[in-house]
């Protein structure tokens, strides 16, 4: 549910400009709209990007779940000038063994235009994160009494994880480190 439900609260992110469901075909089968702020950082100026998906998903067996998102277009979410269109195909699939979830997620990006590789860098380690948060989405909701040694390490790595550069000059004009 997590992951069909892109638009809940804990999916939310500052660079959000909209996420919704365009149209719902069926409880399996959803149109869904994205579209992420824009940077401007020296004469680089990266407009918003916005993406028309089809999602859906399939019960394989008892232990497996497979999620598709395919590039679509629909009437309600045409293209506009102020925004440029990507497409983003990805696949998850969550599969139980024994006492874990294994999470596969494969994704692609076409950014809509030319972008040099290291903003297409930025923003596929942007989407990897995915991964990370499902992981710790789901380490918050165990007890305390069910962890093993590998929450304790997955536990130390979110802990310990580096501040990124916004984060260093909070904590510099704010004295906290």
């Amino acid at each position: 549910a997590l992951m069909w439900h892109f638009d809940s609260r804990s999916r939310r992110k500052d660079n959000d400009l909209e996420k919704t469901v365009v149209e719902t075909k069926s409880l399996h089968h959803n149109i869904i709209y994205v579209c992420k702020k824009g940077n401007h950082v020296g004469f680089v100026k990266i407009l918003p990007r916005d993406a028309v998906h089809s999602f859906v998903w399939q019960r394989k067996d008892n232990d497996t779940y497979i999620m598709s998102g395919e590039p679509t277009d629909h009437k309600d979410k045409p293209v506009v000038s102020e925004r440029v269109r990507g497409k983003f195909p990805m696949t998850v699939k969550i599969e139980r063994q024994l006492d874990i979830c294994k999470l596969t997620y494969c994704f692609s990006w076409d950014m809509g235009e030319l972008m040099p590789n290291k903003v297409i860098n930025h923003y596929i380690k942007k989407g990897l994160e995915l991964t990370e948060f499902v992981q710790q989405y789901f380490q918050q909701l165990r007890p305390l009494d069910v962890l093993d040694a590998h929450d304790g390490e997955a536990m130390g790595e979110a802990f310990t994880l580096k501040y990124n550069k916004l984060e260093k000059e909070e904590a510099k004009s704010s004295k906290r480190s």
